[in-house]
């Protein structure tokens, strides 16, 4: 029944429904609680729903007794980073990328803790390793303009959002070159699109 549960739970995660995949991985981890994956996921769930402090609780639960599970240690990241405790979000996001290499979500968290933390080069480097292991994360090719932006360099912003629509001409990229291109032409009406990466869309 746990494993059933927590196939459940799972699906319940991958469509949104944050509140009923806690109330089914809570279940899983009353018949079993040392189910390290279903507490790491139940702390994805409660991240989701901006319950930090839950999230936190499950997650170094899991990483307890499961000391290489990535995705544990990857939410940790996460949440310090939204917190601003930028340095504690990279040991974190270290520790998750060394057990898994190819962590694409991981990596694209990394990159963009970098270039909150003004360290744009090491902010580019993990988001495009992170886009060479999916040329379509919104998320990794937004922040990568953010970038730029941040960097002032609005030409090389320009050719990343091209890029972006280049590769996934379905994302949702029209606002933002529009708000570039009126940058450029000395025309800044948008304001409010300055910041590309503040509620990082599309990150899972």
């Amino acid at each position: 029944m746990p494993t059933e549960g927590f196939q459940t739970g799972t699906h319940l995660l991958a469509a949104a429904r944050y509140e009923d995949a806690i109330t089914v991985f809570s279940s899983v981890l009353e018949a079993q609680p040392d189910h390290a994956l279903a507490l790491a996921s139940r702390a994805a769930a409660h991240r989701m729903l901006r319950q930090n402090d839950l999230a936190i609780r499950d997650a170094s639960k899991a990483i307890e007794l499961q000391p290489d599970l990535a995705w544990a240690y990857a939410t940790l990241g996460a949440i310090h980073r939204l917190q601003k405790e930028y340095r504690e979000a990279l040991t974190n996001l270290d520790k998750a990328i060394e057990l898994q290499p190819d962590y694409e979500w991981c990596l694209a968290g990394r990159g963009e803790t970098y270039r909150l933390m003004g360290r744009s080069q090491q902010a580019l480097a993990d988001l495009n390793r992170a886009l060479e292991l999916n040329p379509r994360n919104d998320w990794a090719l937004m922040c990568r303009v953010a970038v730029y932006l941040d960097g002032q360099e609005e030409e090389m912003a320009l050719r990343a959002f091209r890029e972006a629509v280049s590769v996934n001409p379905d994302g949702d990229w029209a606002l933002g070159l529009a708000a570039l291109t009126y940058r450029l032409m000395g025309k800044d009406v948008t304001r409010g699109t300055d910041e590309p990466c503040a509620t990082a869309p599309g990150e899972p």
